[in-house]
């Protein structure tokens, strides 16, 4: 009884001691969530610091596991100095799978030398299932690929499955989930890295703000701006009961005054359209950004377009 009375009063006090703008945030994300027919996971955190997180479950990544996976391997390659131009030799029956893969449709039906970088790109800014596969299997194993995020500090989440796995057998996605705020810490764990100067993690930076897959989630409220945004969104298909598995979207944005916050938005069970799903996304991160900088996103000048 004891024990129980000493965590409510931990709870509580932790609660009172936050930063009531930090409990502001909170409010506005669930107000904004309020009777939308989907289960939604939250998590942002501002130059490292969680300032929101609602909804803390486990979330099926679908392919936001793919920035996890690029993470691993711009580790590993760090460890071993390994420059992205490292080659690999690719047998072109590797390629055979129906899946979604701009890199398989873009090669003569060949063997094929290829580097890393370009797999990388290939999977982080066009989510191409077979380049994803493909670092798998010559680089890091899903097992390897998780190994390698703990030691780097990440906790709640777990890789399990390759994409091939996953289209054989779609229940199996459930296998690659992660938390909201687990999602949150490894993009600033990334970013981290990046400032470091580690070639490799700016490379996939680089990708993520290419990246076009996410324009209608967390980026549509930063189109037309000079305002730094890179993400990486998953999308799964419908369950047995006709709604959506998985809409989601992670992110890192980079604030006027040079602070920079992540954010992950998970989306499951969601019994709305996927353009209202995806509104969703959008909505937050407009709410989130407004919130933080104190304004909503300015559209860039002409100047400012060009330079971008």
């Amino acid at each position: 009884m004891i024990l129980r009375l000493i965590i409510v009063f931990s709870a509580l006090l932790t609660a009172a001691c936050r930063p009531s703008s930090d409990r502001l945030m909170e409010q506005e994300i669930n107000t904004l969530l309020r009777g939308r027919a989907m289960k939604v996971g939250v998590a942002v955190l501002l130059d490292g610091r969680p300032v929101a997180v609602v909804n803390n479950g486990r979330y099926p990544m679908m392919s936001v596991f793919k920035f996890h996976q690029a993470v691993a391997v711009a580790h590993s390659m760090a460890q071993r100095q390994l420059p992205l131009t490292h080659t690999l030799h690719i047998g072109r029956k590797e390629l055979q799978a129906p899946t979604y893969s701009p890199l398989r449709d873009s090669l003569p039906d060949r063997d094929f030398d290829i580097t890393v970088g370009s797999l990388l790109r290939y999977s982080v800014q066009y989510s191409d299932n077979h380049a994803c596969d493909l670092l798998f299997r010559h680089l890091l194993s899903t097992e390897e690929c998780r190994t390698t995020l703990c030691d780097m500090g990440l906790r709640h989440f777990d890789i399990t499955a390759t994409e091939e796995e996953m289209r054989q057998s779609p229940q199996t996605c459930h296998a690659n989930w992660s938390t909201p705020l687990s999602a949150a810490t490894l993009l600033d764990i990334f970013l981290r890295r990046q400032a470091d100067g580690d070639p490799r993690f700016t490379f996939i930076a680089d990708c993520m703000t290419s990246a076009t897959t996410g324009n209608a989630r967390l980026k549509r409220p930063f189109l037309n701006t000079a305002i730094r945004i890179g993400d990486k969104t998953g999308t799964g298909g419908r369950n047995e009961r006709g709604e959506l598995l998985a809409v989601n979207d992670i992110g890192f944005v980079t604030l006027p005054d040079g602070r920079h916050y992540t954010i992950a938005v998970f989306i499951s069970n969601s019994r709305e359209t996927p353009e209202a799903t995806e509104e969703v996304i959008a909505a937050l991160s407009e709410k989130v950004y407004t919130l933080l900088a104190g304004h909503t996103p300015q559209k860039a000048t002409d100047t400012e377009s060009s330079s971008r």
